[in-house]
């Protein structure tokens, strides 16, 4: 479990570096939409983890509806964090949601791999 974990945290750590580096390179009206959609994708794997983690120590019968009321409520919350963004801050509306897709597409497959590995130890 301790490898799993650690393979985690390398990943997602080389992850974050990779989202770094191509935002230094990008003009400065698109790094802060480049970073904050870099986060709400990071934030919405760690939800789904974190809910993950919850209906796991339920009841067999109880983990489906669990997961899947943790899973609407993820959504929910990322949606009008999403919606609010785009909103009320000024930021690069492409490079956040270009961002934000990226991110959020490369620590779900971290997250499948970690759970994965979870469910098959």
């Amino acid at each position: 479990m301790a490898e799993v974990n650690r393979k985690l945290v390398i990943a997602t750590t080389v992850i974050a570096a990779i989202f770094i580096v191509v935002g230094l390179f990008l003009p400065s009206g698109m790094m802060v939409g480049w970073y904050t959609g870099y986060f709400i994708g990071l934030m919405a794997v760690v939800l789904h983890l974190g809910a993950s983690i919850f209906s796991n120590k339920s009841m067999l019968r109880d983990f489906i509806a669990s997961y899947y009321f943790g899973l609407f409520i993820r959504f929910v919350v990322l949606l009008a964090l999403f919606v609010a963004i785009l909103l009320i801050t000024k930021i690069d509306e492409m490079s956040f949601t270009v961002s934000f897709i990226i991110s959020y597409i490369l620590h779900s497959v971290n997250e499948v791999i970690f759970l994965n590995q979870k469910l098959t130890d």
